[in-house]
């Protein structure tokens, strides 16, 4: 799968490369020269058409000796937004305008943790506009155009120290790069510097490695400065919106899709449901009624067997009352509550021999006399205590 295309524009020279991912190669690498903006235009459409490959987008960057930079070190109390306007508005005082408009741009980039730099770059704007209408023509859209300084370190093996020097037949270009990116890039007379170790797939051009840097670290990094005219940021801008006008758009059309779709869902689900409950009805209401039904039967089986249970212990109650009271003495009434109380009424010769006798009965306890004892005749002319007892049935 191939990227996007790396372009480099250098005095007289357009290089391009066409990087593949996977694995990480260089797919096709080409050249061409150029002495006028009109030609440079054209190279730049040769190019796109020899790489034999359909490609959408370009990456383009601007070669050292096709810009003019400034560096402030260290760099003036500026916020993040109003950079690009404090260069704009300097460009006449920073740069060499030779008789052509100036396209700049700037940020500010930190050197280390305490320090800040100013990085500003200058380009003419015929030259840009030029490199637009070739990429227009060629059928390329432009994700970028910046200095190829910002993207040169991508391209050598990390050596972790702070300058770069790439050569070339005429001169040197030395790079200071910081924690946020290239800094700083001068030029010097002086040539013959060795080559820094390029990364592998760049390494596989041999000796034109140096030559086609720029355009192969392009076509996997985005230079941190911007050298787009005003119109051409302007539309890109323009193009943003209207993306996400679409993607908004989109959106809101499918919520109006889904929407009815999922309450047409719901009714549908409703539908079936209340069928289902009239189809299973009359087997609901059965299976109720036989739950209910066999509810009431255990209801009355417990029951049953609580009487039952209940009418053992109170024989046996009664079998020990009447084992415990003499023949002289008689029961008129014998009667258990539910809280396990029992109440009896009858005559005897003593109630309080009664008591004493009903109180060695195992399962009573708390046996006393229940109010106050009367006599009265009884048959034979005897005369007999009629008593009132209450007792509790011991649980255990």
């Amino acid at each position: 799968m191939s990227g996007p295309l790396g372009l480099s524009v250098g005095h007289a020279h357009v290089r391009a490369v066409l990087r593949a991912r996977n694995p990480d190669r260089i797919e096709w690498a080409g050249a061409a020269e150029w002495e006028t903006v009109e030609e440079l235009s054209d190279a730049i459409g040769r190019l796109a058409a020899d790489t034999g490959r359909p490609v959408r987008s370009v990456r383009v960057v601007l070669e050292r000796d096709m810009i003019q930079t400034r560096t402030i070190d260290p760099a003036p109390r500026l916020r993040k937004r109003a950079v690009r306007s404090y260069v704009a508005l300097e460009a006449l005082r920073l740069f060499r305008k030779n008789g052509s408009p100036l396209v700049t741009d700037a940020q500010i980039v930190a050197v280390d943790r305490s320090r800040r730099a100013l990085w500003a770059v200058a380009v003419s704007e015929p030259v840009v506009q030029a490199v637009l209408r070739g990429c227009s023509a060629a059928g390329l859209s432009v994700e970028g155009i910046g200095p190829a300084a910002d993207v040169l370190p991508f391209a050598v093996e990390s050596n972790g120290g702070s300058e770069l020097v790439f050569s070339n037949s005429s001169s040197t270009e030395v790079l200071n790069v910081g924690q946020g990116g290239t800094w700083r890039s001068r030029l010097t007379p002086t040539s013959g510097v060795a080559p820094p170790a390029w990364v592998d797939p760049l390494a596989s051009l041999g000796a034109e490695a140096g030559h086609f840097a720029s355009a192969f670290a392009a076509t996997s990094h985005a230079t941190g400065l911007s050298l787009l005219p005003a119109d051409a940021r302007a539309a890109h801008t323009l193009v943003r919106r209207r993306r996400v006008v679409r993607l908004v758009v989109l959106a809101a059309v499918l919520w109006c899709v889904a929407a009815p779709t999922y309450a047409l869902r719901l009714r549908a689900s409703a539908v079936a449901a209340q069928h289902e409950i009239v189809a299973t009805k009359a087997s609901v209401d059965s299976a109720i009624a036989e739950r209910r039904d066999l509810t009431a039967g255990r209801t009355t089986l417990s029951a049953f067997m609580g009487a039952e249970g209940r009418r053992s212990r109170e024989l046996a109650l009664v079998a020990a009352i009447s084992q415990a009271l003499r023949d002289s003495s008689y029961l008129v009434s014998l009667r258990v509550s539910q809280d396990s109380v029992v109440r009896l009424t009858g005559y005897g010769p003593s109630a309080v021999r009664v008591v004493a006798r009903l109180a060695h009965v195992a399962v009573l306890r708390d046996v006393r006399l229940e109010g106050p004892v009367t006599k009265e005749q009884g048959a034979g002319n005897r005369e007999l205590e009629k008593f009132a007892i209450v007792a509790r049935v011991d649980p255990r």
